[in-house]
């Protein structure tokens, strides 16, 4: 019988047999493992291996009959037969060595001392001598005779492993014995510095309450499972008034009030409260208290901390404040109808006062009465100036002036505001331009009102104080985002200037550089706080830099949105004139400047020549390039040789003729037109002229052909020819019940070749547009029988007979206070005129509208056909 096993383990428990097996092959031993005695005793067969560790207790047959077993045959009994102990009963020794087992192992065991026992044995019994046996031994243990048959070399080895074993568990204990120490030691260490610690916490809690009952706060502690009152501090007892002993252990709802209660609670704070705000004090009355609940713990028990003040001084002195607030109010919006009403009082008859006098000045008078009647009319156009920034100065003051968000033209907006100041520019003989920069958007939105309010006082101010040289606009790009742009403009010019000691005294209200300046050219000196406002609200900024005999440039800064890409608004486009060649001919450097930039808008390719010798250079050498120019826009009045003379020289080169010739002057007089178109010129201009302009005429006269002399076939094109144009067949409806008024917006109509049919009040405005389609209309507010808020609402009902349901409204009204323009808007109205209707202002509502509703109409046409 060969051997393959070196171990054989006996154990009827799977995991020891495991673990025994585990250590055992991990350290090279080869492992076979029975269950028990009866199946070790059937391996064993057919097995021999070097040991046999057992098990003493196991069902069957148990460890020491097993050894018997093995013992008693003669092809086992040289196996070492080693036992499985714990040592708990003394006894086992004397069976091991009765049974003829060589070796005692304690469990637990420790792998390092198990291999290192296990092959200390093997070593050992691998050198005896098989065939000396010893003679029968007889030993007393316990009062009872052992008859042991064993080897003294068994007997040996057995109490060696039992004295080993005895060894390892001593050490055990001293090492449990020591653990024990240490956790006594620790223990004592523990409760010392858990009595030190109760100690200080019974300190921090007297001191807790010390504090709790000296603050002038309300503290309960409840309990959030019972809602009684666990504890509660002695500003809390003296406000209830009753004693603490009352009080704890009580549902706290029977002090601090549900919202239930607060609405039974009949007390004459109560409205200016919000429930859970009374505490219920003793004798049936309540408190109103300021109350803030936390969840905290104490002694690792949750509970609601709820703290309270007695509000009561501060709810009343809130009740007198609410009542002085009702009062104020009342008296700002008597204020307020009073300035209103004031305003519309004031209004009315100014509107006839600048009406009558501006219809005058038409007439033919002498200069006498010229001069009276500008005079009337110049100290209305003040009065009225005084009593807008009065009342601009209010609104900001109250807090009440808003800004609209509405798509607008930058450049029709800056060209708008030259062309209601340059009357006044030009009578001081001043040169009056503005330059848009190229690369800023044309379409923004924003308040174009309020942007043209900041212009016209800062351009108004620099003509005031400047008596020769120049004044311009000039507007340039700061930064740009995909949905934003901030513009800086500047407004420049060779005036007075300012010194520098006193320009800190401007921006602020009611006040001018000095005393001589307001008596001298007038002003109440709103104008620049008004306007710092207006650009602080648009989130920009407001300075000045100024050389005093030199002249002043006041600049300010305002954040715009981007208008989206699909607007239809801007009626300029720049296809038609894309790579145009384009010649500008001024003497003056600014002029041409800004023609480059607004061509250059346009993707036209522009060169400049500053005299007509240069010009007639230029020209010919594009021509040889193959280049020639498309057109070229002359300046009438230039040193040497003027636009007239640079006129007929081109015209009499027949390399030249094909360039179409455009005169700009800004000192037309009559026969011009005669004398230009027969020289050649396809257009005449005065400037300074609109880009819309501008533009319509090069899109113009590029397209007109030219006779055999090379000469224009049409007549020449003027601003006049073109606004005509598109003025014919526009339908306008007044309605206005003041005979005056009515008198004074036709004329005013009329001087701009517009025609209206005019109505008395809303009744008959809804029959004429019953009959008749209007494509806009200019409605008074207020008017007998119907008004204009009810006329509108009655044009906007698709179930009236109106023809135009969606004709636009623009209401004109003497009440100019905060909130009219948007009661009109929200009436169905689309825009606002306040009287006295300033004629400029008038107009450019109404074109803008015009061209509006002509894009509108191009679009929804573009849309059909698309279908």
């Amino acid at each position: 019988m060969e051997s393959t096993t070196d171990i054989f383990i006996v154990e009827d428990s799977k995991t020891q047999a495991m673990i025994l097996k585990d250590i055992l092959e991990k350290n090279g031993f080869r492992v076979t493992a029975a269950e028990d005695g009866r199946q070790a005793i059937e391996i064993l067969q057919s097995l021999k291996p070097r040991m046999v560790i057992s098990d003493i207790v196991m069902p069957n047959l148990n460890g020491f009959e097993l050894s018997l077993y093995i013992k008693s045959h003669d092809h086992l009994k040289n196996i070492p037969v080693v036992l499985l102990t714990s040592l708990s009963d003394p006894k086992d020794v004397m069976r091991a060595l009765s049974v003829g087992a060589d070796y005692l192992l304690t469990k637990p065991f420790d792998e390092t001392r198990l291999i290192q026992r296990i092959q200390s044995f093997l070593m050992s019994h691998s050198e005896r001598n098989p065939s000396v046996s010893g003679d029968t031994v007889e030993v007393f243990w316990e009062g009872e005779k052992h008859q042991i048959t064993a080897s003294r070399q068994q007997i040996v080895d057995l109490l060696f492993s039992t004295y080993e074993n005895a060894t390892y568990k001593n050490r055990e204990l001293e090492r449990a014995n020591q653990e024990l120490v240490f956790l006594k030691h620790k223990l004592e260490q523990d409760i010392l510095n858990r009595k030190q610690a109760e100690d200080r916490l019974l300190e921090s809690e007297q001191r807790l309450k010390v504090v709790l009952d000296s603050i002038q706060t309300g503290v309960m502690v409840v309990d959030p499972e019972t809602g009684l009152i666990s504890d509660i501090n002695q500003y809390a007892v003296n406000l209830i008034g009753l004693s603490k002993t009352d009080i704890v252990n009580k549902p706290s709802e029977a002090f601090l009030c549900t919202e239930n209660k607060s609405d039974s609670t009949d007390h004459p704070l109560k409205p200016l409260l919000e429930p859970d705000q009374f505490l219920f004090i003793h004798g049936g009355g309540s408190v109103p208290i300021l109350k803030k609940v936390m969840p905290v713990k104490i002694h690792q028990k949750s509970y609601f901390l709820e703290t309270f003040v007695d509000i009561t001084d501060q709810v009343r002195a809130r009740e007198e404040i609410n009542k002085a607030k009702i009062a104020a109010e009342n008296a700002s919006m008597s204020k307020s109808e009073f300035l209103a009403n004031t305003s519309h009082e004031l209004r009315t008859p100014m509107n006839s006062i600048i009406g009558m006098s501006t219809l005058l000045l038409d007439m033919p008078l002498t200069a006498e009465q010229d001069e009276y009647v500008q005079t009337i009319r110049n100290s209305a156009e003040s009065l009225l100036t005084i009593i807008n920034d009065i009342l601009d100065f209010s609104k900001i003051e109250a807090g009440k002036m808003d800004l609209e968000s509405i798509f607008f033209d930058l450049r029709v907006m800056v060209e708008e505001v030259i062309d209601l100041l340059l009357t006044n520019a030009v009578d001081k003989g001043l040169r009056l331009r503005a330059m848009v920069h190229h690369d800023v958007s044309s379409r923004v939105i924003g308040d174009p009102r309020r942007l043209r309010q900041i212009l016209m006082n800062l351009v108004g101010n620099a003509i005031k104080f400047t008596s020769h040289g120049h004044v311009l606009i000039d507007v340039t790009l700061e930064n740009e985002t995909d949905s934003s742009v901030l513009l800086r403009f500047s407004i420049i010019d060779t005036g007075i200037g300012i010194p520098q000691d006193k320009m800190h005294r401007l921006f602020q209200s009611f006040s001018q550089v000095d005393a001589s300046t307001t008596r001298k050219y007038g002003g109440t000196g709103l104008g620049l706080a008004i306007s710092k406002r207006i650009t602080e609200m648009m989130k920009g900024e407001i300075g000045v830099e100024s050389t005093v005999g030199k002249g002043s440039t006041f600049w300010f800064t305002v954040l715009l949105e981007k208008q989206p890409e699909i607007n239809l608004l801007d009626g300029i486009t720049s296809v038609e004139l894309e790579k145009k060649f384009i010649l500008v001919v001024d003497d003056h450097a600014v002029n041409r400047k800004i023609l480059r930039e607004q061509l250059k808008a346009w993707k036209c390719v522009v060169d400049e020549a500053a005299s007509g010798q240069e010009a007639l250079k230029k020209m010919h050498e594009y021509k040889q390039i193959g280049t020639p120019f498309h057109a070229a826009i002359v300046d009438m009045l230039m040193p040497g040789m003027d636009g007239k003379m640079l006129g007929r020289r081109i015209q009499a080169d027949p390399e030249l003729t094909g360039t179409i010739l455009i005169m700009l002057t800004s000192a037309g007089k009559r026969g011009d037109v005669v004398l230009l178109q027969d020289i050649g010129f396809s257009a005449y201009l005065t400037k300074p002229v609109k880009q819309h302009q501008l533009y319509d005429c090069l899109s113009t006269v590029l397209g007109m052909p030219l006779t055999i002399v090379k000469k224009p076939a049409k007549p020449i094109v003027t601003r006049f020819s073109m606004s005509e144009e598109k003025k014919r067949g526009i339908r306008i409806l007044l309605v206005e019940d003041n005979a005056i008024n009515q008198k004074i917006a036709l004329k005013m109509l009329m001087k701009y070749s517009y025609h209206a049919d005019t109505a008395q009040n809303g009744v008959e405005a809804i029959r004429m547009m019953e009959n008749s389609f209007y494509e806009l209309v200019l409605m008074d507010v207020i008017m007998p029988d119907m008004d204009g808020y009810e006329t509108t609402a009655r044009i906007r009902d698709p179930s009236s007979n109106v023809k135009n349901h969606d004709v636009t409204i623009i209401a004109m009204t003497a009440h100019a206070m905060t909130g009219d323009r948007e009661k009109c808007l929200k009436a169905g109205m689309d825009d606002y005129l306040s009287k006295p209707i300033n004629p400029q202002s008038l107009l450019e509502t109404i074109e803008r509208w015009l061209m509006k509703k002509r894009f509108m109409t191009v679009e929804s046409n573009m849309s059909i056909m698309s279908c």
